[in-house]
């Protein structure tokens, strides 16, 4: 066979390469941004010609590889195989479904981005863009390139909005005594979630999960190891259950420091528990609370858990490490955590407001919390 060269054409923007496979096919590759990386692409396939290594990209249409991609992850949490396939119907396939992979390259992929950015936000156009980037060249799972249907990655090189990057207001002490008040009017444990949520910035689904086991009464810290988490599941009746599994991330495996206020809490629910060991917050029948229970029941909740989060966090922080040793732990509580990290607060109601009006928040949260039969908020701090 004679030794082939292939050949390098612009059309528009785009760069496509030409050759001939070794039964003597003509095949067009497309999706290069630039000649760089054609000629790359055009090397590679030559040179498996020339080894006799090559294999001719197998034809499928992205709607059936979608769904069977998503069918084959295994590896992720549920929620993010959740999102994926919500990106996947929502967005991938009602564009991409009726093509062969084959004809996906770069004009198609950039052109997606220049409609869907008119359509939806700058990080859910990024989100998108990588979920597609997974499932077509992605180093976990079966992506196109391992299946033998892609040689090359269509979505390199494409241009992207700029992420805009914004500023985190946490609410005031005032706002959070508001969504506790909320809380407290929905009934059921919302309240006391709220109140250990503002206090150590937990998740959601780090607070459903966590035990009093898991309080370490001494040292005055919460050992967050666990949270409740969405499974795929195949019984036919449920795609999805919520299950009490690992942590998001290994860095949430952490002790976080816990006010006294929040311990003599906890030491009240406990009090009157049916397990003193078992879940903190439970359902009436003492079983765990599923998360969807809050989003069917109020619409208070969805802002309301992260917005004390982030309260929580900015305060207080959350550490990622065990704390080894008592000079450690001290450092960890809630009021050393708040007197360190007070000064560095941005000018926002957060930050500028408690450095020069301290004493005026001190004795409005402490009227506050007189009635409430507690330590003030900031008088912890």
């Amino acid at each position: 066979m004679a030794r082939q060269r292939g050949a390098i054409i612009r059309r528009g923007k785009s760069y496509y390469i030409k050759y001939r496979t070794p039964a003597g096919k003509q095949k067009w590759e497309s999706g290069f941004s630039n000649r760089s990386q054609a000629q790359q692409r055009l090397n590679q396939l030559l040179g498996e010609i020339g080894h006799g290594s090559y294999v001719e990209p197998k034809g499928i249409k992205f709607e059936t590889f979608a769904e069977e991609w998503l069918e084959s992850r295994v590896a992720v949490r549920g929620s993010t195989l959740s999102s994926y396939g919500s990106i996947v119907r929502h967005r991938l396939i009602p564009h991409f479904g009726k093509m062969r992979l084959s004809e996906i390259g770069y004009d198609q992929v950039q052109n997606f981005v220049n409609e869907l950015s008119k359509e939806v936000s700058i990080k859910t156009l990024h989100n998108v863009i990588i979920c597609l980037r997974v499932m077509l060249v992605g180093k976990k799972g079966t992506s196109a390139v391992k299946r033998g249907f892609l040689r090359h990655d269509p979505t390199r090189g494409v241009e992207m909005p700029t992420k805009i990057q914004t500023q985190i207001v946490p609410p005031t002490p005032e706002e959070v005594w508001k969504l506790v008040d909320a809380g407290e009017e929905l009934g059921g444990p919302g309240r006391d979630m709220i109140f250990v949520d503002a206090f150590t910035g937990l998740r959601r689904n780090e607070i459903l999960a966590l035990q009093y086991a898991d309080v370490n009464w001494t040292n005055k810290e919460l050992v967050i190891n666990k949270a409740v988490s969405m499974t795929k599941v195949a019984d036919g009746v449920r795609k999805w259950e919520w299950r009490i599994g690992p942590p998001k991330s290994r860095k949430s495996n952490r002790r976080v420091g816990a006010a006294e206020v929040v311990l003599e809490l906890l030491r009240r629910l406990r009090a009157s528990a049916k397990d003193p060991s078992g879940l903190v917050f439970s359902g009436p029948d003492g079983k765990r609370i599923d998360p969807d229970y809050f989003d069917e029941s109020s619409s208070v909740e969805s802002p309301c858990t992260q917005d004390c989060r982030t309260f929580g966090f900015m305060i207080c922080g959350t550490s990622s490490r065990p704390c080894s040793s008592p000079r450690a732990r001290a450092q960890n509580t809630f009021a050393t955590r708040w007197a360190t990290r007070a000064s560095r607060l941005p000018s926002t109601p957060m930050g500028t407001s408690f450095r020069t009006h301290t004493q005026q928040q001190q004795r409005s949260c402490n009227k506050r919390c007189s009635q409430e039969g507690k330590t003030g908020l900031v008088a912890v701090w």
